[in-house]
């Protein structure tokens, strides 16, 4: 008796990052691979490139782009799943595809997510994408005993007129509100330089002096 033996077909890849900053993207801002694919074989359908869904903004459309060709790549309940059939595979010759996606904006660090290639009589193949998300903080500042107010930069910044006056000697406190784009991990600072300060620097989340923290 003849063994039916299958002879499975395999891909190489290549990831470029064609995104400002690569490999680290900042948070809630989309993340776009060039993608470059070469398979052993010609394909006989069945090709899939795969993202599950822990990894990808539930709001924002994956989309996938060769040439003129531009396509969605719908969520399929874990993944969104990118129907490559219609691209002109062709035996050991290199084809490149552009995948656009938002990182989950509660994700920070190496996102540490593959892709999955998955073609009919292929092997299956991880991608990784190899991106790092970082976090951003957005203070408002509102100021005490400083006139006028301080422009926030979330806001449309005022005509300041006359500038912020503080009496010499008079110890000012300032009221930050931070907002943060993600969880963040740890290691969070805020530093003044030393030669605008006399004295010390204090920090608290009451607004009481006594409750305050000397900064080092």
């Amino acid at each position: 008796v003849t063994p039916l033996l299958m002879r499975l077909g395999t891909w190489t890849y290549q990831v470029v990052h064609a995104f400002t900053g690569a490999p680290n993207v900042l948070s809630g801002v989309n993340a776009t691979l060039r993608v470059t694919l070469t398979p052993s074989g010609v394909p006989n359908g069945g090709e899939t490139l795969s993202l599950s869904d822990a990894y990808v903004d539930p709001w924002t459309p994956m989309v996938w782009t060769y040439g003129n060709i531009s396509r969605v790549c719908p969520d399929m309940g874990t993944a969104r799943v990118c129907d490559l059939a219609e691209l002109p595979f062709s035996y050991n010759t290199p084809l490149s595809l552009y995948v656009q996606f938002l990182p989950t904006v509660t994700t920070l660090g190496p996102l540490n997510a593959n892709m999955t290639l998955d073609a009919f009589s292929f092997r299956s193949l991880q991608i990784p994408t190899g991106i790092v998300v970082y976090g951003y903080l957005a203070p408002v500042t509102i100021p005490s005993q400083r006139l006028p107010l301080l422009s926030s930069p979330l806001q449309t910044t005022p005509q300041i007129a006359p500038a912020n006056v503080v009496a010499p000697g008079a110890l000012v406190t300032l009221h930050y509100v931070l907002r943060s784009s993600a969880t963040s991990l740890g290691a969070e600072t805020l530093s003044v330089p030393s030669d605008k300060v006399e004295g010390g620097v204090y920090f608290g989340t009451t607004g009481v002096q006594a409750d305050a923290t000397a900064c080092d």
